[in-house]
């Protein structure tokens, strides 16, 4: 791990371990000329974005060739049903949003703590097979507040069809 990556998680550990809201979230479409401030949704774009004919497959990600990652990855189950659910939290997603999610379903509708329609928007991105980022605020219970910026990229099985979503989230400095 970079020392950015190690500086950024003891930063995270030093704001506190329960997230109480996620506000003011800024959806963007990725294209050319989106930049990131976080060097770890960068990384993860310029992999994505290599793949000039359509969004990679599920197995084209291997992890061990992105370690820089790990703590930050997120996965999100596209179902047959239409339902979304967490697949797979880094330990340091878990650390940002205060609890590990893993198995959990997203109802359409619902905000709660996420700051926005989880629901609706990774529709969108499943339905636009595109690349979206989001950058905005977490609050945490002790009152202090970080900016974030995640990626959510999507993944495609042998058929073309968006079975996966895969992201980062990664704290900012000030």
């Amino acid at each position: 791990q970079s020392a950015a990556g190690v500086g950024r998680n003891r930063r995270m550990s030093d704001l506190a371990s329960n997230v109480n809201l996620i506000f003011d979230i800024d959806e963007q479409l990725v294209d050319a000329r989106t930049t990131f401030r976080s060097p770890l949704a960068r990384h993860l774009h310029e992999w994505w974005a290599g793949y000039k004919d359509g969004p990679p497959r599920r197995k084209d990600f291997n992890i061990t060739e992105h370690a820089v990652l790990a703590a930050n990855i997120f996965v999100v189950e596209c179902r047959p049903n239409g339902e979304f659910s967490f697949r797979l939290l880094g330990d340091e997603v878990i650390h940002i949003i205060g609890r590990n999610r893993t198995g959990e379903i997203l109802k359409p509708g619902a905000v709660g703590e996420y700051g926005h329609e989880l629901f609706g928007y990774y529709t969108k991105i499943v339905r636009t097979r595109a690349c979206m980022k989001c950058v905005g605020y977490l609050k945490f219970q002790d009152s202090n507040v970080a900016r974030f910026e995640s990626i959510d990229c999507p993944l495609v099985d042998d058929e073309g069809k968006v079975t996966r979503i895969i992201g980062v989230m990664d704290t900012l400095e000030p």
